[in-house]
């Protein structure tokens, strides 16, 4: 899947985190929150290159799966203050497994995107070309209301598929309108200056 590449980090021989580059920035796969997060340590890593210490391996979306559950957590102790700038980051600069697509429940935090912003559409989960099917099957599902995450709330979604490579299956709430335009908020406020005119 060409728009995130895995690495698999090590320091000194040692697994220290699996990396997703997504083109614009870098996540580390956080074992304490189960999804990733931004990490600007890893993007100065790769800006000192050749003169970083940690070693970037290029793997596959299956090996970094598969790495997932090896990823050593940080020692609170020593690194609290660093865990703690991590869970504070915003949602922007989080990512779910799912969307990375490599598994993962995507619930908690598309739950969090849409409250947050009910116009944008939310990429659930991500698939190669060949599973096109699949992310159609996944956008039914989920206008059904038979994911596992949707049973919490009453709210009904939209749900879409996008892209080509990779194809992702897209939500947001239904019932939503359309988020408005500059061009429809200036036409509102030109008619509104002039029935202001009209009536002075």
């Amino acid at each position: 899947m060409p728009e995130v590449t895995f690495f698999r980090v090590d320091c000194q021989g040692q697994l220290q985190w699996v990396a997703a580059d997504d083109g614009e920035h870098i996540y580390g796969y956080l074992p304490e929150t189960k999804d990733w997060r931004r990490n600007p340590a890893l993007e100065e890593e790769v800006a000192s290159f050749p003169d970083n210490e940690m070693v970037f391996t290029e793997i596959s979306p299956e090996e970094a799966c598969k790495l997932l559950k090896q990823v050593p957590k940080p020692d609170g102790r020593a690194w609290g203050w660093m865990l703690d700038r991590f869970k504070e980051l915003p949602l922007e600069e989080v990512r779910s497994s799912a969307e990375f697509g490599v598994g993962g429940a995507p619930g908690r935090l598309v739950m969090s995107r849409l409250a947050k912003d009910p116009y944008r559409w939310v990429t659930v989960r991500s698939f190669p070309p060949e599973k096109h099917s699949s992310a159609r099957v996944l956008a039914s599902d989920i206008r059904a209301g038979k994911k596992k995450w949707q049973k919490p709330s009453a709210a009904a979604y939209e749900a879409r598929t996008v892209g080509t490579d990779p194809v992702k299956t897209q939500v947001r709430l239904a019932g939503v309108p359309s988020m408005p335009t500059d061009e429809a908020v200036s036409d509102g406020l030109s008619s509104t200056k002039g029935k202001a005119s009209a009536a002075s």
